[in-house]
């Protein structure tokens, strides 16, 4: 496309808040089931705890910190930033709370982490939801209690999946179409 419509990008990042939310609302049955899977221990003390808003809240900011990778990937380094921010000054403003964009700059930050020290980003997002959402799946490992690998799994995959499988290209399809404006 020679000429792309042009978009605000702060339009841009509510846009796939609201696109990547809607999403995930709709996949949340298959989710929670796919993390309960991996999380038996937490489930016997908390039965409730993949009904709670503040469950689904955090794979959700989980989810977009995933999608929000694909920024650093296909803009300049300082352009992606400031996306990033942006996306996490909107979710302090939609919560009335910091912690969901406390939550959302962890992610990126230990993603990013870990791509540098060429370590699983997966294992990292799934430690810093299973610390979220203040989960007990531990086991005795060498005489120590470690997190359950089975649960940093499914912590980590879900929203992996819930990034990149459908709505993965969100962020490559909108800066197809648009030419993002400050």
């Amino acid at each position: 496309m020679l000429f792309k419509r042009k978009m605000e990008q702060s339009q841009a990042i509510s846009t796939f808040l609201r696109d990547t939310a809607s999403h995930v609302n709709q996949q949340w049955e298959w989710a929670a089931a796919e993390i309960g899977a991996g999380i038996p221990k937490s489930l016997a003390s908390r039965p409730d705890l993949l009904g709670r808003n503040a469950t689904q809240v955090a794979v959700l900011i989980a989810t977009y910190g995933v999608g929000l990778q694909a920024v650093r990937n296909l803009l300049p380094s300082d352009q992606a930033q400031s996306i990033c921010d942006g996306a996490c000054a909107v979710l302090e403003a939609v919560y009335a709370d910091e912690y969901p964009a406390l939550l959302l700059a962890a992610i990126d930050r230990d993603w990013n982490q870990a791509i540098t020290e060429q370590r699983n980003p997966m294992q990292s997002l799934g430690v810093l939801l299973f610390h979220a959402m203040d989960l007990d799946d531990r086991l005795a490992h060498d005489g120590q209690q470690i997190i359950n690998p089975v649960a940093l799994l499914a912590l980590g995959s879900v929203p992996v999946r819930l990034a990149c499988g459908s709505h993965g290209d969100w962020w490559k399809r909108c800066l197809g179409t648009f030419r993002l404006i400050a």
